[in-house]
């Protein structure tokens, strides 16, 4: 049975401001999203402002009307704002159904004073905006919880819809595309234990979320590494530290106000964390509870930290090498031995782990066919290693090399999908073998992924064609070949003196220092894979 807890239903005053938060994804995917947490506590705790949500596809059984809010059944055009909440790029045209199915204009231009503004954001809109600047109101470039309250605010003492969107646009980090493309500095929170955070968060009876149950518990932000193709690392700059003390309080509050008895942290890279050793010492020692830990980067692993993720639960040890090419590890500044990797998987099943999860990139220029070769190589000798393991808990997932924009790759072209198919053909045919599991991201669907990440403004008439002619591998192929929108980028990558769509968004990273990382990168694997 669906039932949820912790739902906030305020029938309020005619006056009051009636939001949406709109995921345009599964529920699963909305309830394990903190953003979606943050927006729905933070704006229900004003007294004059109504939130509820509404995601794009519900669980089945769940009696939930598609395209209605969870709380009150509302239609999406009957709310003043829709806040989105966007994370992946193909969830683009979900958005483009959302609002088709709602009745509410597609585009910006179209919409009047009696429709909803549309406020989107996330971090695939923070590192490029331009493919939804039709069809937003406003984009947010960064973090919104030390300015969501300003963009309430600006939303009461404004008269019409034009008002509100001058009103906001001087806002750090909004971008209003109306007014064309203009500078935008990203804005973000810069002491994360004064941020709001929601201790209190949604739980689901019937539904995983897809970590686990538990109270999330977000640690730290951004990153220190830069790996060279991670555009979560670049946007999510400059990396913050939530304080041990905030980390306890969160924690604890939370597990009562949640009623569950575990905690799924939530962090980039969990072990930059300053403190992260006594962030497990405190889950054990003091609470003797549960917790989920993000994946592992394998340099700041040690037979302590395998024995204290143990303790606390997790039976599955992930980790992303990326890649066994050593001059590619080292090109995207992340380079690890592979005799590390697999004294840590030793050291792993000693303390009790029970599945190992790898992931790797595959489409690097000028690698050929060695660098899944390695793959194969490394995964026999891993199944060699772990006997006392059955195949299938060796975990293995290889996605396609997509560029991203604002990242040194941003100027790469993906690897031709003949290439990628010939690659994942030998792979799935090698490790059949094996018996391991495996989890291939499909080559085209990376393309797609690609063409939106990187676009310009026509990616929005794309979207919509694509809507229409049905949202698969089909319908984009139709709707490439009837818009003007041009994706020649993905096959031939664009030139350093190149214009960017996204130039005009400053996430704090220089062009030059990018240019210096493609550079570099391209140094280093001028030569095949080694």
């Amino acid at each position: 049975m669906f039932r949820e807890y912790n739902v906030i239903r305020k029938h309020g005053r005619p006056s009051d401001l009636h939001a949406a938060i709109v995921y345009p994804s599964t529920y699963v995917a909305a309830i394990s999203s903190l953003a979606v947490h943050i927006l729905y506590y933070m704006l229900n705790r004003l007294d004059n402002v109504i939130a509820e949500r509404v995601f794009y596809k519900y669980p089945e059984g769940s009696g939930l009307e598609k395209y209605r809010s969870i709380e009150f059944r509302r239609k999406l055009k009957d709310f003043d704002i829709l806040f989105i909440s966007v994370h992946y790029e193909p969830d683009y045209v979900n958005i483009v159904d959302m609002l088709v199915n709602s009745k509410i204009p597609l585009y910006a231009k179209d919409r009047g004073n009696e429709d909803p503004v549309i406020v989107i954001g996330g971090p695939t809109v923070t590192a490029n905006p331009e493919p939804l600047a039709e069809i937003a109101d406003a984009l947010i470039i960064g973090e919104v919880e030390n300015i969501l309250d300003e963009i309430v605010e600006a939303y009461f003492s404004s008269r019409t819809k034009s008002d509100f969107l001058d009103n906001i646009a001087s806002v750090k980090g909004v971008y209003v595309p109306s007014f064309g493309k203009y500078r935008v500095l990203k804005n973000y929170v810069e002491n994360l234990d004064e941020a709001f955070y929601p201790i209190t968060q949604i739980q689901a009876e019937g539904v995983e979320p897809a970590y686990g149950r538990g109270i999330i518990v977000e640690t730290a932000r951004g990153c220190r590494w830069f790996c060279q193709f991670c555009m979560e690392g670049f946007i999510s700059k400059p990396k913050r530290d939530r304080n041990l003390s905030k980390i306890k309080e969160i924690t604890e509050k939370g597990l009562v106000s949640n009623s569950v008895n575990r905690v799924v942290f939530y962090s980039l890279s969990f072990f930059d964390h300053n403190r992260a050793d006594e962030i497990l010492e405190y889950i054990i020692n003091d609470l003797r509870i549960e917790a989920s830990v993000p994946s592992m980067r394998p340099s700041l692993m040690n037979d302590y930290r395998l024995e204290l993720m143990a303790k606390v639960g997790q039976k599955t040890l992930t980790m992303a090498p990326e890649t066994l090419c050593q001059n590619i590890g080292a090109a995207i500044k992340k380079f690890t031995f592979k005799h590390r990797i697999v004294e840590i998987i030793r050291g792993a099943l000693r303390k009790g782990f029970r599945s190992i999860k790898l992931y790797f990139i595959i489409g690097f220029p000028r690698t050929g066919i060695e660098e899944v070769r390695r793959i194969v190589e490394f995964i026999r000798e891993i199944v060699k290693e772990t006997r006392i393991l059955r195949s299938d808990q060796i975990k293995l997932s290889v996605n396609p090399l997509i560029p991203k924009p604002q990242t040194p790759l941003q100027w790469l072209p993906m690897e031709s999908l003949d290439v990628l198919r010939t690659k994942f053909k030998y792979l799935e045919k090698e490790l059949s073998r094996l018996h391991v599991s495996m989890g291939f991201y499909s080559p085209e669907w990376a393309q797609i992924q690609s063409a939106i990440a990187l676009g310009d403004r026509d990616i929005s008439k794309l979207l919509e064609l694509w809507y229409y002619y049905g949202k698969g591998l089909s319908g984009w192929r139709k709707a490439v070949k009837n818009s003007k929108a041009k994706i020649g980028y993905i096959r031939e990558g664009r030139s350093l003196d190149e214009e960017l769509p996204w130039n005009h968004i400053n996430i704090g990273v220089s062009l030059k220092y990018l240019e210096k990382g493609f550079i570099f990168f391209n140094k280093l694997i001028g030569r095949k894979c080694i």
